[in-house]
């Protein structure tokens, strides 16, 4: 009996231990562009979830996070680095020593890296601690390349996925790349659904990812020794999308779930075992409402699965005894945009502070949030468009993992980290009562009659945030008249943009 109680409070002393140890390595995300950018407001935003509150802060950077987005900070949530997929920035925001070239050669990187825009794959970028070490960190990036199917025919592959190792005792701290863009699975991989989870001893790392269009998952393991040998394991259905762009996967905090979504597969879920990194109890759940961008994130509970596709985000209760049948509508697209660009929804992260986080597939100011999702239903509270950044983003989120997971599952998140920043619709609407749109519904034509001219266009959006129609608007004129013959019947969302500005948004109906 004392025995049994001696290794109850080991494991309870190791899981503590584990958890505090990596307690605030994603307390500090990092998006947008870069401080030359075109874009009007260009720069960053830093999302700080220190201090006890959520800050939004300006960010003045070199580096343009567009798609690959990866960061990680110490135990005490202070940033050590981050990267874009081409290179390593470092705490000072400066190019790491030997931090240039990641995921060198190849027309990719000479077509991205180039230009300053990032590597275009998202959710393809993760790092981890070495189990054993405070300075050494793993940055594991998937390489997208060229596959020539004929003379005019190619396909895009993530193969392979690469690790870069980081020294952070180099340099007063600020760090060194120790090993630069070595091969960790050489496969043609999935491009974005790279994700890690902690192994049952709360210090080793799985890392696992899916074949491209195949029921092959391919894993290896992080461990004191570094990288070990691969791990392949065939189960499922296959996974039918290809490209970029098209989904995510997550792992749920308490590691014991692995999830993927993607438009043509539509939702995997599947038992994971962290003792042996090994997938079971394969599931295939329905949207029925997706198109080719989409996401995914957990409640921090692991009880609830979000899934978005840029105009409708569901729930699915895990726990239920009929999985499918307690899919739930938690939000619609309303058809805010920021000036032409809608703000819908896209792919998700669930943040330190138990709230999650749900970028858009556009450039533009807004961040949309989950504000209780352990609660079902629309409980959970999703808010539109709830916060406005300082600076433009693209559609780039970080991709953590949860550092806090030790030998046994806890909560992973510090749910007194409090959320002050929101912004509502009127914040940015410059006329009141300036506009008239009308018929809504209509059959086939609208008039749009001005009480004050402007400058600026009148756009369409469909359901899924696809631009279907613009006009432009004159300064010397006051009605208009156009036709939208050709235009199925259905629901469209309107933006009226004035140099830059939102003057009126809105939905809009056409019947036959």
């Amino acid at each position: 009996m004392e025995k049994k109680l001696l290794i109850l409070i080991y494991i309870i002393y190791a899981n503590l231990l584990f958890a505090q140890n990596e307690q605030k390595r994603d307390y500090v995300w990092i998006r947008g562009y870069d401080q030359n950018a075109i874009e009007p407001g260009g720069e960053g935003t830093l999302l700080n979830f220190n201090g006890g509150n959520v800050s939004f802060e300006f960010l003045a950077k070199d580096m343009e996070m567009r798609f690959m987005n990866a960061s990680i900070c110490d135990s005490l949530g202070n940033l050590l680095f981050y990267s874009n997929g081409c290179y390593i920035a470092d705490a000072s925001h400066q190019m790491m020593e030997n931090g240039d070239s990641l995921n060198y050669p190849g027309e990719i990187y000479d077509n991205n890296c180039g230009n300053g825009n990032g590597y275009t794959v998202a959710n393809g970028a993760t790092i981890l601690p070495h189990p054993d070490s405070s300075n050494i960190y793993y940055l594991f990036h998937v390489k997208k390349t060229f596959h020539v199917v004929s003379p005019n025919n190619f396909e895009l592959f993530g193969y392979p996925l690469l690790y870069t190792k980081v020294d952070m005792s180099k340099n007063n701290g600020l760090g060194a790349v120790a090993e630069k863009n070595q091969i960790a699975i050489a496969d043609t991989l999935h491009q974005q659904h790279l994700e890690a989870v902690k192994h049952a001893n709360g210090k080793d790392w799985w890392i696992l990812i899916p074949k491209e269009q195949s029921n092959v998952h391919l894993s290896v393991l992080l461990n004191s020794d570094g990288i070990s040998n691969v791990f392949e394991q065939e189960i499922g259905d296959a996974q039918l999308s290809e490209g970029d762009g098209v989904g995510q996967a997550a792992f749920s905090p308490d590691g014991t779930k692995y999830a993927k979504y993607d438009y043509k597969s539509q939702l995997y879920v599947y038992d994971f075992d962290r003792n042996t990194g090994q997938l079971s109890n394969f599931q295939k759940l329905i949207i029925e409402d997706s198109t080719s961008l989409g996401g995914l994130a957990f409640s921090p509970n692991s009880r609830f699965i979000y899934v978005a596709s840029p105009s409708k985000v569901h729930q699915f209760d895990i726990w239920s005894s009929d999985i499918q049948a307690s899919k739930i509508l938690v939000a619609e697209w309303d058809g805010f945009s920021d000036g032409i660009h809608p703000v819908s929804f896209y792919q998700m992260q669930l943040g330190p502070d138990c709230r999650i986080y749900l970028n858009t597939p556009s450039s533009c100011r807004y961040m949309h949030v989950i504000m209780n999702p352990d609660l079902p239903g629309t409980e959970c509270d999703l808010r539109q468009h709830y916060i406005m950044t300082p600076s433009w983003v693209s559609r780039s989120l970080p991709n953590f993992p949860n550092y806090r997971l030790g030998v046994t599952p806890s909560y992973p998140c510090d749910s007194t980290i409090t959320l002050e920043t929101m912004v509502a619709i009127n914040d940015i609407v410059i006329e009141e009562d300036n506009t008239k749109l009308y018929p809504n519904p209509t059959t086939e034509v609208i008039h749009l009659e001005l009480k004050r001219g402007i400058t600026g266009e009148m756009v369409l959006f469909n359901m899924v945030g696809q631009q279907i129609f613009q006009q432009y608007i004159s300064n010397n004129k006051k009605r208009y008249e156009w036709s939208l013959d050709g235009l199925e019947s259905g629901i469209y969302f309107y933006s009226i943009v004035s140099e830059g500005r939102l003057v009126e948004s809105g939905k809009l109906v056409k019947v036959e």
